[in-house]
């Protein structure tokens, strides 16, 4: 991935995570994969799903990822955007 801006989705168990990457991948969702949580951020399961932030927009690529993952009823601790 590039050394631009990402965003980080916590879960509470791998399992979420897993579901939610094959799910944004599907969905077109640039950056998405699997990361080991950043030792900034804290996570029940270890692992967050990362993801491209597009420029000037990061409100708006929070917004959709968090967007589908409520409609596919994959639950998750957080979001957070860097």
């Amino acid at each position: 991935m590039s050394a631009g801006a990402c965003g980080h989705v916590l879960f509470f168990t791998s399992a979420a995570a897993f579901r939610a990457e094959k799910l944004c991948c599907s969905a077109g969702i640039a950056g998405a994969r699997l990361v080991p949580v950043p030792r900034d951020l804290s996570s029940d399961c270890g692992v967050a799903l990362r993801f491209s932030l597009e420029p000037g927009k990061a409100r708006a690529s929070v917004a959709a990822v968090e967007a589908l993952l409520t409609e596919a009823s994959v639950p998750f601790e957080r979001t957070v955007a860097e």
